[in-house]
């Protein structure tokens, strides 16, 4: 698996990461400017394949149980998992490292 790490790339530009042809991406920059619900639309409208997972470091944690969303299928404080077609679901999930706070983004096969 590879894994790119991505440090001067302004904050506006993240849609544009989805071009990145890996199944890993971790960036190194903070910023609290992402909002969650538009990273879901974002993931859902441009589709990364089964395995893709991005890492985003975050300041702060927002309650994903709040999330209203269509395609919802599980939600709580640190973790909801989203439909994305028949076939997968994009999991979005607070994890700790290093003493750091990141929200991870990741699309799983959908279990039947």
């Amino acid at each position: 698996m590879l894994s790119i790490q991505l440090s001067a790339i302004p904050w506006r530009y993240l849609s544009n990461l989805f071009s990145i042809q890996t199944h890993k991406v971790s960036l190194t920059i903070r910023s609290p400017y992402f909002v969650v619900e538009n990273l879901i639309d974002t993931w859902i409208e441009k589709r990364r394949p089964i395995g893709v997972c991005f890492s985003l470091p975050t300041n702060s944690k927002e309650d994903l149980a709040r999330i209203s969303h269509p395609e919802v299928l599980q939600r709580s404080t640190d973790c909801i998992k989203l439909k994305m077609g028949d076939e997968a679901v994009i999991v979005f999930r607070y994890t700790e490292a290093n003493r750091k706070t990141y929200l991870t983004i990741e699309t799983i096969p959908k279990t039947k």
